[in-house]
């Protein structure tokens, strides 16, 4: 059902899951300056879909996904 780099979107921020382990995902917070990895029971992201806090959303950085660095960069 998840996907790696998929983005969704629980109570108005956006997250994008990182690792999914049997029942436990690895998602970061692409909105907070950390953005430090967490960890979430797959269980949980079920019932926050059921309640309606969660959604999957578009990739606000999918735009950067064609983008090449130019030549010398670092």
């Amino acid at each position: 059902m998840w996907k790696i780099n998929e983005v969704l979107s629980l109570n108005g921020q956006l997250y994008r899951i990182l690792l999914i382990n049997s029942g436990e995902i690895v998602w970061i917070n692409i909105e907070s300056s950390t953005a430090k990895p967490e960890y979430i029971l797959e269980l949980m992201l079920f019932n926050y879909l059921d309640q309606g806090c969660l959604t999957r959303h578009e990739d606000p950085y999918e735009s950067l996904l064609l983008e090449e660095p130019p030549l010398g960069s670092v």
